[in-house]
């Protein structure tokens, strides 16, 4: 399993050990020479063996550093894919719902694993977009996708769900609008499971959401009025058009998943 150090990497290493995957080993990202792709090759035969039943787990990738987002997002996921393909190991990776790209302004969307993909609206949501396009439309790979809604940390409290909440503690705020988003988000135990999944399916290729998903008017705890849903929904339609065509996809983007209906109707089955 290679992953970015930190507590994620970590709790999901616990947990495959707990769960009779005695033989997982844990290869931090910073420990691969990913400057140079083709030396990836050398650090993972440090850790396996010549055979056919091993298995190759992404949970890397880059959020914040624009600048690694290509490489870490895009470059290395692919190249893994074609190491697994060769040597026919078993590929995994976290993949994410920006995948689909950017939400067009509706009233109420659904999602699924099939559904198609739509524009990119920042780098992230195109390298995450294009890393999965390549893998999945190419007979040269083979991928194992995991697609999360935002993850939850409630040690830090950082999340969709928390991210609302801050919102909405602020006064003004929650006495002008009344937002009708519906919240996707996930648990860290939910990839987990997903992962231990995939480890026992075998399968080599596959598209799973994970999502489970909040109102906004049920987190805000207040009254319902007709009035501000649609000064709301109104207000968000502007604002969402307004950004698209400054450009600023990426706030469009947050504006539709806050002020629709956006349904991501996950998959997985445990």
């Amino acid at each position: 399993m290679i992953g970015n150090k930190g507590s994620f990497s970590l709790e999901c290493y616990g947990f495959l050990l707990n769960s009779n995957h005695k033989d997982i080993k844990l290869i931090y990202t910073c420990e691969l020479d990913a400057t140079n792709i083709s030396c990836i090759t050398e650090g993972l035969n440090e850790y396996l063996e010549q055979g056919p039943n091993h298995k190759v787990i992404y949970i890397g990738g880059e959020i914040k550093n624009v600048k690694n987002m290509y490489l870490n997002n895009f470059s290395i996921p692919v190249f893994l894919a074609e190491y697994c393909r060769i040597r026919n190991y078993q590929f995994i990776l976290l993949g994410s719902l920006s995948q689909w790209g950017l939400i067009k302004w509706k009233p109420s969307t659904t999602i699924e694993s099939t559904t198609p993909f739509s524009d990119p609206y920042d780098e992230y949501s195109r390298t995450k977009q294009l890393c999965f396009k390549t893998i999945s439309s190419s007979s040269a790979y083979h991928g194992y996708f995991i697609c999360p809604a935002s993850i939850l940390n409630h040690k830090y409290q950082s999340g969709s769900i928390y991210t609302l909440r801050k919102i909405l503690s602020i006064r003004w705020v929650n006495f002008i609008f009344q937002f009708r988003g519906m919240i996707s988000y996930c648990e860290r135990e939910d990839v987990f499971h997903s992962i231990k999944s995939a480890l026992s399916s075998g399968e080599i290729s596959n598209n799973i959401i994970l999502s489970k998903s909040i109102s906004a008017f049920e987190l805000a705890k207040t009254k319902r009025s007709d009035l501000k849903v649609r000064f709301t929904y109104v207000f968000g339609f502007l604002a969402y058009h307004i950004f698209y065509m400054l450009g600023f996809k990426n706030y469009s983007q947050k504006i539709a998943l806050l002020f629709t209906e956006v349904n991501f109707i996950s998959n997985q089955t445990k």
